[in-house]
């Protein structure tokens, strides 16, 4: 389901719900690689405190000069190339480093070999609602614990 820029249909577009407290955060389940080498994951909503072991991802975001990402696409710089993954089975706009990013972290896993679980990541540009400013400030302030309980930081610069 990986295709440049694309209109999404404001029904068809993925929208955050709110989260419920002060130290509510969002972890992504990614899903493995799709056969048509889609990305897909699942968000879900839990405690900071309380929430299952994550890896946390450090990356470049890509152009400075665009830095859109998210389920609207109304901020797509021309200049940029953004493609189509899915969250929640909702169309969700990446760039190309935060794509090849998470094609890596399907492919990789860094815990024991041969076991089959669920990959928890938390990532700010899909973690975090980019275009709501409030909750934006909240969770950049809670970003030292995310980062500290987290089992690993992967570090992304790229291909």
């Amino acid at each position: 389901m990986e295709f440049g820029p694309a209109p999404i249909s404001t029904a068809n577009r993925f929208n955050y719900p709110l989260l419920p407290t002060a130290h509510s955060i969002r972890l992504l389940e990614l899903h493995p690689p799709q056969p048509d080498g889609g990305i897909s994951f699942t968000l879900l909503t839990t405690e900071v405190e309380t929430a299952p072991a994550y890896d946390a991802l450090s990356y470049t975001w890509g152009n400075p000069a665009s830095p859109y990402i998210g389920a609207d696409p109304d901020g797509v710089s021309p200049n940029t190339t953004s493609f189509v993954v899915s969250c929640n089975s909702k169309p969700f706009l990446v760039q190309e480093n935060l794509r090849d990013a998470l094609r890596m972290l399907q492919s990789v896993d860094f815990s024991a070999v041969g076991q089959v679980k669920s990959r928890y990541l938390w990532i700010d540009a899909i973690c975090i609602d980019q275009k709501d400013v409030l909750e934006r400030a909240a969770q950049v302030r809670l970003m030292g614990r995310i980062f500290n309980q987290a089992e690993r930081v992967v570090s992304w610069l790229g291909p």
